[in-house]
């Protein structure tokens, strides 16, 4: 798809998010990140347990409160 028979506002769209694609796809990090023994910590350690709070507040707020609580709300 040629850049001419999109929408300006998804030309825009694409040129704000180049720069996380190229990281994603081009960087170092994404050249290394397949390694043997190389931790990922661009978006956390997935080795390390959870904070209490955090898992205290999953389990606080997955309980349902009423009938609707996980229902589609045009409202949110």
């Amino acid at each position: 798809m040629s850049i001419e028979q999109i929408s300006p506002r998804m030309a825009q769209l694409f040129d704000t998010i180049a720069p996380v694609i190229r990281f994603i796809s081009d960087s170092p990090w994404a050249q290394r990140s397949k390694e043997a023994g190389i931790n990922d910590f661009a978006l956390g350690n997935p080795q390390e347990m959870p904070l209490k709070e955090f898992s205290q507040a999953l389990e606080r707020w997955s309980v349902p409160q009423n009938k609707d609580w996980y229902a589609y709300k045009d409202n949110e």
